[in-house]
């Protein structure tokens, strides 16, 4: 799937940065330790939700951003993310509310 994933982002690079490697993963890795255990570059998924936002600029991708960011323990974007989703926390993005609550503290 890895390599799938990577080929597939390969290609659409050059018009798309890395929105498609992060939409995939976004859609096809859930795994709480998919950034802890290497399944999934953060700093290439993070780029990739940077240059998504750039054309969908919804509070949903800005969820699943701060959620994403929260499990690769890059708590300077949870905070971001956090302070731009504001009251519009979107909790199809998280997995409960404790979760949301948790990501949200460790920025405090």
């Amino acid at each position: 799937m890895d390599r799938a994933i990577d080929r597939a982002a390969t290609l659409t690079k050059k018009g798309l940065g890395q929105t498609l490697y992060t939409r995939l993963h976004w859609t096809l890795s859930m795994s709480p330790t998919m950034f802890s255990e290497n399944e999934v570059s953060w700093p290439r998924m993070k780029q990739g939700f940077e240059d998504y936002l750039k054309l969908y600029p919804e509070m949903a991708t800005r969820n699943n951003y701060a959620m994403f960011a929260c499990r690769a323990n890059d708590v300077a974007t949870v905070a971001e993310q956090m302070k731009l989703i504001g009251h519009s926390v979107d909790m199809n993005a998280w997995n409960s509310w404790a979760d949301y609550e948790l990501c949200k503290a460790r920025t405090k």
